[in-house]
C-alpha cells in the first residue's frame, strides 16, 4: 500500500483542530464538568490484530474514564466527516 504523507497530516492536523473544537463545545456545553480540555496529539497507526488503519486523538485535562467526553468528541467528529476516530482522554 502507499501512503500519502501530506494528505495523511493535512488529516491529522484538520482532526487536531476539529477535537479542539470539540473540547470548547464540550467546556461551553458543561455536559462533561471538565475545563482547559485541549487535544494533544493526534496519531495514525496500524492495527495488526484488525488489520486496519486508523486515527486515534488524545484529549489532555480530562479523566482517563470519562467515556461521556469520548463520546461527545467522537459524535463532533462524526459531524466534520471523521468517523472512527478513537478518542482518549489523559491527565
Amino acid at each position: 500500500m502507499e501512503f500519502n504523507t501530506k494528505k495523511i497530516l493535512e488529516k491529522l492536523n484538520v482532526i487536531n483542530g476539529l477535537a479542539n473544537k470539540a473540547c470548547l463545545e464540550a467546556e461551553r456545553s458543561n455536559i462533561v464538568g471538565a475545563h482547559n480540555l485541549s487535544c494533544a496529539n493526534v496519531e495514525y497507526g496500524y492495527s495488526k490484530a484488525d488489520k486496519s488503519y486508523f486515527y486515534r486523538a488524545y484529549i489532555e485535562e480530562a479523566s482517563p474514564d470519562n467515556c461521556d467526553l469520548c463520546q461527545f468528541i467522537q459524535n463532533y467528529l462524526d459531524k466534520y466527516f471523521f468517523p472512527n476516530v478513537e478518542v482518549v482522554t489523559e491527565w
